[in-house]
């Protein structure tokens, strides 16, 4: 997805001011920080159980319009369905 695009569907985090934006739709090869969930709390328990918690550092291996999420996180692979992927809102990570 082009820059322009993701811009188009980016939130401003009213706490933060970060540019807050669907995992799903980060490019594969970027590092996101996830930052807040669209979910309940069972969405909540389910990605707390893959390690996926506010704040956690996501290297992006494949998200595409459809299908699911693949991320790795703490050296392992974590697949995330698109729908759950919809709801976890990520910012990218400056490189440093």
């Amino acid at each position: 997805m082009s820059e322009k695009k993701r811009e188009s569907f980016v939130i401003a985090d009213p706490q933060t001011g970060a540019n807050l934006f669907a995992l799903w739709r980060a490019k594969a090869g970027d590092s996101v920080r996830v930052r807040q969930f669209r979910g309940g709390a069972g969405m909540t328990a389910r990605l707390a159980e893959m390690g996926v918690l506010p704040g956690a550092i996501l290297k992006v291996v494949r998200a595409e319009r459809q299908g699911p999420v693949v991320v790795e996180i703490r050296g392992g692979k974590v697949i995330i369905g698109h729908g759950m992927a919809e709801k976890i809102l990520v910012e990218l990570c400056r490189e440093e």
